[in-house]
């Protein structure tokens, strides 16, 4: 029963260090200026970034999720954090649901998760720290089309202190496009000629969702 529930909170956890399902308290990726950046590196395939910080009482469950599907012992082991980083990576790797291009769900193709400041004790508060990277390409939509819309579908958890904050996101647009509309986002900002917005993103109760037209130039 033990495991059962270690895992249940454990895919709550992971589900909200996703970057396309969840805004969290999360520190800038080292060529990231803010907490999730999105690129469209062509017309039918986007790159994502993200850093995550869990503190406090999240650090902690967090440890204790891991320590539960581990042995039980009250302490968190490399070996531990291992089978978790397998978990989230198996999870991002299924999680191209939330991300649209022109009504079209894509592919994962390529994923890494990683985590650090975790072993030790289970009640430990000190900060975990874990980055997440995803590319997700669509075969089936056009590579020269005149638009494209992106559709980022994001779920947030409530029970989460950092729940209804939200976060900031950077969007930047593949060469040769522009964008042209942004939903679901504040305190709009464009750059490089309209080829980059960064904004932030509110949760309203559990969810929401952020949607960007681009138009060619």
């Amino acid at each position: 029963m033990g495991k059962i529930i270690a895992f249940i909170v454990a895919t709550i956890i992971v589900l909200s260090i996703l970057p396309m399902v969840f805004l969290a308290i999360s520190g800038p990726k080292e060529g990231c200026p803010v907490n999730y950046c999105i690129e469209m590196t062509d017309t039918n395939t986007i790159e994502m970034d993200s850093q995550d910080r869990l503190e406090g009482s999240m650090a902690s469950t967090m440890r204790w999720s891991i320590d539960t599907m581990g042995n039980s012992d009250g302490m968190v082991t490399e070996n531990e954090v291992e089978e978790m980083v397998e978990i989230m990576e198996m999870m991002v790797g299924m999680s191209s649901y939330s991300l649209r291009l022109n009504d079209y769900i894509g592919t994962v193709s390529q994923y890494n998760v990683s985590i650090s400041g975790a072993t030790g004790d289970v009640s430990s508060t000190y900060p975990i720290t874990t980055t997440t990277s995803i590319v997700v390409d669509w075969e089936q939509v056009g590579l020269n089309e005149t638009s494209y819309e992106v559709q980022i579908s994001i779920i947030g958890l409530g029970l989460f202190p950092f729940g209804s904050m939200g976060g900031d996101l950077r969007f930047t647009a593949p060469p040769g496009y522009k964008i042209s509309n942004v939903l679901g986002l504040t305190d709009v900002m464009y750059y490089s000629g309209h080829t980059v917005v960064i904004g932030s993103v509110t949760l309203y109760g559990m969810s929401g969702s952020v949607s960007i037209t681009l138009e060619k130039q």
